[in-house]
């Protein structure tokens, strides 16, 4: 019987980080109004850290996955621009966003370190930045009357996780 109950008591103290990481997810979601809750949380619980992690810890994870986002999109776009199906209006915006994306990249890179170092006004001014990057680049290709971006979808999901990094950080100020 003892060691039901000790069986017991150790599978509730087991569980109790996961119940609390998940409501500190949800509250944190539920608390970014810019963004979509849905993904929130689905980007949140992806990573597998998130079980355990503090606010600061989602920090980190919403600032690691905009990196990723920023880094695949980069790739993405160097990739577009190899295989010569795009005329030279939509290649000059691609250039534009290869570059925008590239200085995305940094910036969430220096954002991380500002979030270890809890410089929380330079994670908001990098992470800021790196949206604006994606805002800029999605805007670039309306320029032209008709003209609709390739990168739609890569530019919204940055701009939705940056928004969850910033709802975060401005929750640890």
């Amino acid at each position: 019987m003892k060691l039901f109950i000790f069986f017991l008591l150790s599978l509730l103290f087991l569980e109790a980080p996961s119940c609390e990481a998940e409501s500190l997810i949800q509250e944190t979601c539920k608390k970014a109004s810019q963004v979509n809750y849905t993904l929130c949380i689905t980007a949140l619980e992806s990573d597998p850290r998130s079980p355990t992690a503090d606010l600061a810890g989602l920090g980190s994870i919403s600032i690691g996955l905009s990196l990723a986002n920023a880094t695949q999109t980069w790739s993405h776009i160097q990739k577009m621009l190899k295989s010569g199906q795009f005329d030279s209006y939509d290649r000059a915006r691609l250039e534009d966003c290869l570059e925008l994306y590239s200085e995305a990249i940094s910036d969430l890179t220096e954002s991380l370190t500002a979030l270890k170092g809890e410089s929380y006004m330079d994670v908001n001014v990098q992470v800021s930045a790196a949206m604006t990057d994606s805002v800029t680049c999605e805007d670039g290709f309306k320029e032209k009357e008709g003209r609709v971006s390739p990168l739609t979808e890569e530019n919204y999901y940055l701009s939705q996780l940056g928004s969850i990094a910033l709802a975060i950080v401005a929750r640890l100020r």
